[in-house]
C-alpha cells in the first residue's frame, strides 16, 4: 500500500465504482473479495475482460515507491518470496536476482542460485493465471495433477524455512488452508513463524499464538529498515560465529557495493579485509587513545593536515577502537594490534623538469597532497625521494622547504650524478621549467638553501 497499490479492500472498492448503478443493486457490495469479483465477472457476461482490464489500469500503473522492496532486495537471507500480490514491485526490486514463479511449468526450471517469487494470484503478463474470482480458487484447489505440483513446492517452502509474514493477515484461504495443514501435520517440529502486523486486535494476536505465530507489532517498512541495519552491523560477527553461509555473506556485501576478502579455516571465516566496488565508499573509524601530549599533537597535526605520508597509533596508545566501512560494522577491536593511516594525494602525474642551463630530469613520478594548512609534493626519483614543503600558514609569504631522503642502496653512478646535479641546481636558487603530463608548464625557483648546498 505504501507504493500507491489498494489494499484487498479498497480494490473491492474499485470493482464495485466500475458497476452500473443497477448492477449495484442487484448485489451484495459487502461481501469478501473472492465473491464480490465473481458477481462482477457474471454481471459482465461471464467475461474476464473487464476484470483484468481493472486489473492492469490498478497494478500496472508506475509505482509511488519501491523503496522497501528494494531494501528487502539487498538481504540474500530470504530466498522464497510467496505473494498473493498483482503488482510486479518484488521482481522489478530484485531484477535479475530473482526468478518468477507463477504456474507449473516454471517449477523444473527453478534456479536455486536466484531467489525464487512466487505470485501465487497468478502474473498479469499472462491473464490465464489471475486468480481473484471464487471460481478461480474453487479451479485452482481441486486436486488436479498441476496444481498440487505447484502447491507442493509451495507446501516444502513452509514447512522447511522459518516464515516472516508480511502486510498479511492469514486469512487468505490460498495459503491459510496450507499453512494449517502444515502446522497440523508437524506440529512442533514445524520452523519458527512470524508475523508483522501494526496494532492487531488482542483477538487475532492470541489466535496467533495458538497456531504458534510470534507476533512482532510494527509495519513491513519499519522492520525491513531495521532488519537491514542490524544485518550491517551484526554481517561479519554471523560469518566468523558460523551464523550465515560464506555465499550469502558474500551475496549480502555484494548487495551494498562491498567486496570481502576472507580467510577459511577447516571450522570457520575470518574477514580480513573490505573494499568498494565503486569509486567512493565512506567509513568512520571510533577509537580512544592514552592522553599522551606530544602524541596528540601529533595526531593533530596529522589529521589536520599540518603533515602528510603514513600515520600509525601502535598498541600501547590504542584503548578501544569499532571501524565502519560502507555502512558494514567489523564486529570488535580485539586484537587489533596498531592503526595506520595514509595520507590520500590530491594528484597522482609524472613530470619533466628542465633547467637554464638544459640539464633534465624526465618522467619523475609525483604526489601532491594538500591542505588550507600545506602543499607538500613528493618526487619519487630513483635514487631518493625528494619531498617539498609549501607552508600556507605564513601567508603572504610562503615558506617553501626542500628536502630529500636518499634510498638504502644506489642503483647507479649515472643516476646519483643526475640526482645530485638535480639538487644541487634546486639548492643554488636555479631557474627551472616543470612540464606536466598534460602540456601544461611553469617555470619556478625556489630560494637559495645554504643548509642542503652543504
Amino acid at each position: 500500500m505504501y507504493a500507491g497499490y489498494p489494499s484487498g479492500k479498497r480494490l473491492a472498492e474499485i470493482l464495485v465504482e466500475n458497476l452500473t448503478l443497477k448492477e449495484k443493486e442487484s448485489i451484495d457490495t459487502n461481501i469478501p473479495l473472492p465473491d464480490l469479483a465473481e458477481e462482477f465477472y457474471r454481471l459482465k457476461g461471464s467475461n474476464k475482460n473487464s476484470l483484468l482490464q481493472i486489473l492492469n489500469e490498478t497494478f500496472l500503473k508506475k509505482a509511488d515507491s519501491k523503496e522497501t522492496h528494494e531494501r528487502l532486495a539487498i538481504i540474500p537471507h530470504f530466498r522464497t518470496v510467496i505473494t498473493t500480490n498483482y503488482d510486479s514491485l518484488f521482481e522489478d526490486s530484485y531484477g535479475p536476482g530473482a526468478q518468477k514463479i507463477y504456474k507449473t511449468t516454471h517449477i523444473p526450471y527453478i534456479n536455486n542460485k536466484k531467489t525464487q517469487i512466487f505470485k501465487v494470484h497468478g502474473d498479469l503478463n499472462e491473464p490465464e493465471s489471475i486468480i481473484i474470482t471464487k471460481s478461480d480458487y474453487n479451479n485452482f484447489f481441486k486436486d488436479n495433477e498441476d496444481n498440487s505440483t505447484f502447491w507442493s513446492v509451495i507446501r516444502e517452502r513452509l514447512a522447511t524455512n522459518a516464515v516472516l509474514f508480511l502486510g498479511y493477515n492469514l486469512e487468505d484461504p490460498n495459503v491459510s488452508v496450507i499453512f494449517d495443514r502444515i502446522t497440523e501435520a508437524l506440529g512442533e517440529n514445524r520452523k519458527e513463524c512470524f508475523l508483522v502486523a501494526p496494532n492487531l486486535p488482542q483477538h487475532k494476536v492470541n489466535n496467533l499464538v495458538k497456531k504458534g505465530i510470534h507476533y512482532i507489532d510494527s509495519t513491513a517498512e519499519v522492520l525491513i529498515s531495521e532488519l537491514l541495519l542490524h544485518l550491517k552491523e551484526h554481517i561479519i560477527s554471523d560469518i566468523e560465529s558460523g551464523k550465515t553461509s560464506a555465499d550469502t555473506f558474500r551475496h549480502f556485501l555484494a548487495n551494498i557495493d562491498l567486496l570481502p576478502d576472507l580467510k577459511a579455516d577447516s571450522n570457520s571465516y575470518k574477514v580480513t579485509s573490505l573494499k568498494g566496488t565503486k569509486e567512493e565508499i565512506h567509513g568512520t573509524a571510533n577509537f580512544t587513545c592514552k592522553n599522551e601530549k606530544d602524541f596528540i599533537t601529533e595526531l593533530n597535526d596529522f589529521a589536520q593536515g599540518r603533515k602528510f605520508g603514513t600515520f600509525e597509533i601502535p598498541e600501547d596508545k590504542l584503548l578501544n577502537a569499532d571501524f565502519w566501512y560502507g555502512g558494514v560494522k567489523f564486529p570488535n577491536s580485539e586484537g587489533v594490534l596498531k592503526l595506520e593511516f595514509k595520507s590520500n594525494p590530491k594528484l597522482e602525474s609524472k613530470i619533466d623538469v628542465r633547467f637554464d642551463d638544459n640539464f633534465e630530469f624526465s618522467d619523475i613520478p609525483i604526489k601532491l597532497y594538500g591542505s588550507p594548512s600545506l602543499i607538500e609534493i613528493h618526487l619519487e626519483l630513483d635514487n631518493a625521494e625528494v619531498i617539498v614543503n609549501v607552508n600556507l600558514e605564513t601567508m603572504p609569504e610562503i615558506k617553501v622547504n626542500l628536502n630529500y631522503k636518499h634510498k638504502e642502496i644506489c642503483k647507479n653512478v649515472k643516476s646519483e650524478i643526475e640526482l645530485f646535479t638535480f639538487l644541487k641546481n634546486l639548492s643554488e636558487g636555479k631557474e627551472f621549467t616543470v612540464f606536466s603530463e598534460s602540456g601544461e608548464s611553469i617555470t619556478k625557483a625556489f630560494p637559495k638553501s645554504i643548509q642542503l648546498l652543504e
